[in-house]
């Protein structure tokens, strides 16, 4: 029985929880004992799933935390660890108390999860604002590397990078599934369904910058200005902490859930007509491609001085002038208010998966509208863009699964015919 370690510290964010759990629900339970090291807020997740783990307090001394995290691995005696990701570990130092290098301490192969393709940037990292940092080069230093697809896309690369799809099959929802969740949301027949989701990293504002928080503030305005001009009978389901306020029309009905649980949280958006995020690099967005629900990805691809726009703002609605004054600059992104314009080039170049769903520059408003308009209603857009989903999920799915890739990983690394 070979052990492995799932390293998953973040404690913001679920994606990178739901890569390691997507690879790890995969692997043959009869060759593979999986364990998890965690934040104590992910254990449901994992205990729902039939996972075992090992969760840590972040308000525990870190060096308390660090020296349960030793025991722990002691008693496991893993053969491999599979970090998701070195970068999310590097952070959790301040309350773990590990970090890569005393990871790499205990003498176990460590396995990767590169989910931006880190190891064809010069790990320059681009935020919304301006601001440039680097980070060091840790995926260089791992025994291997995995890639899951999406957002990943398979390319000429070392031996030692693997390529896995992100699901396990084709999660579309037929009719009947379909009704039956939105019976349960009291749904008309008539009315489209969109789904938003802010995770509470998008709340955050990491370097203080007022341009940042002025944006944080303006998008929610902006985003429901323009479902509130669709022309159709709506029901928006937005999940985060945060409720939207100003929604007063009649043809518009929101629902705001600060937190769903994984399992009704992907079945609303599985039945949802039209998914909608700010975040290309976004698991849910992943999700919904595998769902086959048309998804409207916005993105600010330039630095836009409004100030510089003022003949073209003044002919705008109200709302938009105000918001256009309040704003002053919008500054380039492609991962919501992380930014990142620049950082991401390299993964989404030569990638199919930008052909799954569809981008809208997101301060502009003739566009945007056509966009929703086109992807709500206009059955032929829709049905070109789900068989551009569903040809690239037959695609992805053809990759080898984790359990033939940690084979051929425990083959290199030990040697043998290990199947």
């Amino acid at each position: 029985m070979i052990k492995i370690v799932f390293v998953v510290l973040g404690e913001i964010s679920a994606g990178e929880l739901t890569i390691a759990y997507e690879f790890a629900s995969r692997l043959l339970p009869n060759q593979f004992d999986s364990y998890f090291l965690i934040p104590e807020k992910n254990k449901s997740f994992l205990e729902d799933n039939g996972m075992k783990y090992f969760a840590l307090s972040i308000w525990e001394d870190p060096e308390r935390n660090k020296k349960n995290i030793n025991k722990f691995l002691n008693n496991i005696s893993p053969d491999y660890f599979i970090v998701s990701d070195v970068y999310t570990l590097e952070y959790s130092q301040a309350w773990t108390g590990l970090n890569y290098k005393s990871l790499q301490e205990y003498g176990v192969p460590i396995i990767g999860i590169d989910e931006y393709e880190y190891l064809s940037t010069d790990y320059n990292i681009d935020y919304y604002g301006g601001i440039v940092k680097a980070v060091p080069d840790l995926l260089d230093h791992c025994d291997y590397v995995l890639r899951n697809c999406p957002l990943n896309t398979v390319r000429p690369s070392k031996p030692n990078v693997k390529y896995f799809s992100l699901c396990r099959n084709n999660l579309s929802l037929n009719s009947i599934e379909k009704y039956k969740i939105r019976q349960e949301l009291e749904i008309d027949d008539d009315e489209k369904v969109i789904f938003i989701p802010n995770s509470k990293w998008e709340m955050l504002n990491v370097h203080r910058l007022p341009a940042l928080g002025v944006f944080q503030k303006s998008l929610p305005v902006l985003l429901s200005n323009y479902l509130c001009s669709v022309h159709g009978k709506i029901t928006i389901l937005h999940v985060g902490p945060e409720k939207w306020t100003g929604i007063e029309k009649s043809n518009v009905k929101y629902h705001n859930f600060n937190y769903l649980p994984p399992q009704i949280f992907n079945s609303y958006l599985l039945a949802s007509d039209l998914f909608i995020t700010t975040n290309v690099v976004s698991v849910t967005l992943s999700r919904a491609v595998f769902g086959t629900v048309p998804s409207i990805v916005f993105q600010n691809y330039k630095r836009i001085d409004f100030s510089k726009l003022k003949g073209r703002v003044n002919q705008m609605d109200d709302w938009y002038q105000k918001l256009a004054k309040d704003i002053k600059i919008a500054y380039p992104f492609r991962a919501g208010i992380f930014g990142w314009s620049n950082f991401l080039k390299p993964v989404l170049q030569d990638n199919g998966y930008v052909n799954t769903y569809v981008e809208s520059p997101l301060f502009k408003v003739a566009e945007t509208m056509e966009k929703l308009e086109q992807y709500l209603y206009d059955q032929e857009s829709i049905n070109k863009l789900k068989e551009r989903q569903l040809n690239y999920i037959d695609n992805v799915l053809s990759l080898p699964g984790p359990d033939k890739i940690m084979s051929d990983i425990i083959n290199k690394t030990r040697g043998g015919d290990f199947e």
